[in-house]
Parts: structure tokens; C-alpha cells; sequence
């Protein structure tokens, strides 16, 4: 996360500048990123698996129940 800082002209930046976009090609690259995310909040301590966020989709696609909102598991990758 970025801390806040002042501009100049007293306005502040909550969100890091720029962002980098990945077009997923394979299953493969889709599970890395998947778990990345997934596991972000273990990273910061708020779970203790990551099926165990609320606010995750890991429930469904660990143990396939269904969570918060519905998740679409088939889809087709870009080359």
C-alpha cells in the first residue's frame, strides 16, 4: 500500500501511480495469480488460510462451497 502524501497543491495520492495490466494466457499463469491473491490475506495476518476470508473466493475454489458471490470457473484463455 502507498502511504498518503501531500501535493503541492494539498491534494493526496491513496492509490500507487501507476498499475500494471497482464493479459492471462495459460491455466497456469491464472492459478499463480490466483493464489497470490488468494493467500494476500494470510500475507497480512487477517486469516489463517486463505479459505478462511470472507471476503475471498478461496472457499469456492479450495473446497467448492459457495461464498459471498458466485464465481464463473470456465472461461477461455487469450493468446
Amino acid at each position: 500500500m502507498t502511504t498518503i502524501q501531500l501535493s503541492e497543491k494539498g491534494r493526496f495520492r491513496l492509490w500507487r501511480p501507476r498499475f500494471d495490466d497482464l493479459i492471462i494466457t495459460s491455466e497456469e499463469q491464472f492459478r499463480i495469480k490466483l493464489n497470490y491473491i488468494h493467500y494476500n490475506p494470510v500475507k497480512a495476518g487477517l486469516a489463517e488460510n486463505p479459505e478462511d476470508w470472507k471476503y475471498s473466493s478461496a472457499c469456492s475454489w479450495i473446497l467448492g462451497i459457495p461464498g459471498l458471490l458466485p464465481i464463473e470457473k470456465d472461461f477461455a484463455y487469450t493468446d
